[in-house]
């Protein structure tokens, strides 16, 4: 399983770009990382201060909104294991490296793995200092443990990291352009008799709704809003 690497997929409006910049670098340095495509919905030029091998940039020629941009990035993965993360986190150091050492994708039967909200940190716009870009702690696997889900509802910030196998990710329909989105892909699994899982133990830092509480966007979340059953709607 070690042998195995992850593509990592980066939606990004470069509303910060300070924590773009130190998400990718710590992505960068992780060993079983030898992908990370990112999806520059902001359409202006990507503001990074190096570029690596291992990136991949994308930019569409217009926002194409968090769930597609998902879809799109699993299309164009090369590996079978893929993180999709948020622009607005920071993880520790070797998360994926992490992830991989537990052996959970070893078995079959695994679907979709994502943050324990207990293990994140949520700021808000002007609380940012520097601490919000370090994770100062030095994990191993043994620190992790992952916990069985039976709901695919009121999960809150499980979607902001996820892990999964190509075979877990489900084509999230092009209606919900920024809603959902989490909800649906844990629903297929649960319904195709996967096991969902969060990662507890696992530390993040999260800019909470950098981009999905701008004023712009509010028709779309409620387009997405409209367009749900009411067993999406009720989900969050």
């Amino acid at each position: 399983m070690l042998d195995e690497k992850v593509s990592v997929i980066v939606p990004t409006l470069q509303k910060n770009t300070k924590i773009l910049q130190t998400l990718v670098s710590i992505l960068n340095a992780d060993d079983a990382v030898s992908e990370i495509i990112i999806i520059n919905n902001s359409i202006k030029p990507l503001s990074l201060q190096f570029i690596s091998e291992k990136m991949k940039i994308c930019t569409p020629s217009a926002n194409m909104f968090v769930n597609i941009s998902w879809n799109f990035g699993i299309s164009t993965a090369k590996n079978d294991i893929f993180l999709i993360i948020n622009d607005d986190i920071i993880c520790c150091e070797n998360l994926c490296s992490l992830i991989l050492e537990t052996g959970i994708f070893e078995d079959e039967q695994t679907g979709l793995i994502g943050i324990d909200n207990d293990y994140i940190n949520n700021y808000f716009k002007g609380q940012v200092d520097e601490k919000f870009f370090s994770i100062n702690k030095q994990l191993t696997v043994n620190d992790i443990t992952l916990n069985k889900l039976d709901t695919y509802k009121k999960l809150y910030d499980w979607g902001s990291a996820f892990f999964g196998r190509k075979k877990s990710y489900f084509k999230i329909p092009a209606k919900f352009k920024i809603l959902y989105g989490d909800n649906y892909l844990l629903k297929r699994n649960l319904e195709e008799g996967r096991i969902c899982y969060k990662m507890t133990g696992l530390p993040f830092n999260h800019l909470h709704s950098l981009s999905s509480y701008d004023p712009e966007f509010w028709p779309i979340c409620q387009q997405d809003y409209n367009l749900a059953d009411d067993d999406l709607r009720n989900n969050k």
